[in-house]
């Protein structure tokens, strides 16, 4: 049953990042840095570039789940912070055609602006879960 609501959380909590993800990296590239013209991205590539990333992401956070000796482990976290920063550098760098330097800037903005909206939209869910 722990099993299953472990993987429950994970699934909600990875849509959500993907989401939010999809929204600061649009916002980030297209209307923040003005990177791209409207035509060459738009909503629907942030949202595919996240999806790709939140599905890697996933993945990686199902191994400390079938392993609970890993879980809380700072390098293997450490780990997979670099994993993720590589995929999503090297998809914002392929999807929207930026030179390294670019794409690294749009990294650096979506990381950032992803942790406070995330940081935002995890309070209020708490808050809402708490509720029910």
């Amino acid at each position: 049953m722990a099993l299953a609501s472990t993987l429950l959380t994970n699934i909600a909590s990875t849509i959500l990042i993907i989401l939010v993800n999809a929204f600061a990296i649009w916002l980030t590239v297209e209307k923040i840095l003005k990177y791209v013209s409207s035509k060459a991205g738009g909503f629907k590539t942030a949202f595919k570039i996240s999806l790709i990333a939140g599905v890697i992401s996933f993945v990686l956070g199902l191994i400390p789940t079938f392993s609970p000796a890993l879980v809380g482990n700072a390098m293997l976290n450490l780990l997979f912070f670099v994993i993720n920063a590589i995929v999503l550098l090297f998809l914002i760098q392929k999807f929207y055609g930026l030179k390294l330097g670019e794409a690294a800037i749009s990294w650096l903005v979506v990381l950032v602006l992803g942790f406070v909206i995330g940081f935002v939209v995890g309070n209020i869910t708490g808050m809402i879960m708490a509720a029910l």
